[in-house]
């Protein structure tokens, strides 16, 4: 079985993004955060595979959309550690466009991966939550346009329109 689950196009992208997170913690500089930064993106850069081989061996669709759910909270972690480096400045690389590169491959074949699932093989749970995917979009990544993401220059813009009094 594992071998099946290696063979998958997901499963081979979460071990690159692994391999890029753990080059990406050895090159961080001394800092008094870099322990906890290199936990975060370690960590959750080592959840991925796991859960992949944990949705993959189950037959029920709500056992393997909450290790989905999983999946995407931990590459969110882990991106937010690799930030976090570059903001206090110990990462002598930017290895944020590359991350996010490395990101968006495992993406696409995470939601190709996903279409495979048989929703009509759930058992149902006392808890309600209900799982549905949308095979209809094309999960293409659609950037906020200009008309939806006011110029915060504009004087007649609610673009962040804050000040002291607002909070």
């Amino acid at each position: 079985m594992f071998d099946e689950i290696e063979k998958l196009p997901v499963y081979q992208k979460a071990r690159e993004i692994l391999i890029l997170a753990e080059h990406i913690c050895d090159s961080l500089k001394d800092d008094d955060q870099k322990e906890h930064i290199e936990h975060q993106i370690l960590s959750n850069a080592s959840v991925l595979g796991a859960k992949i081989a944990g949705a993959a061996g189950c037959e029920s669709y709500t056992l393997k959309m909450e290790n989905l759910l999983k999946i995407k909270f931990a590459v969110r972690e882990m991106f937010e550690g690799i930030l976090f480096a570059r903001l206090i400045k110990i990462n002598p690389n930017d290895y944020v466009q590359l991350m996010r590169d490395a990101i968006e491959e495992f993406r696409i074949e995470f939601v190709k991966w996903i279409r495979t699932f048989d929703p009509t093989g759930d058992l149902k749970d006392d808890w309600a939550i209900r799982y549905v995917v949308d095979r209809s979009d094309d999960y293409t990544v659609k950037m906020v346009s200009d008309e939806v993401n006011p110029d915060p220059d504009d004087s007649g813009s609610t673009w962040f329109d804050w000040d002291d009094d607002d909070l």
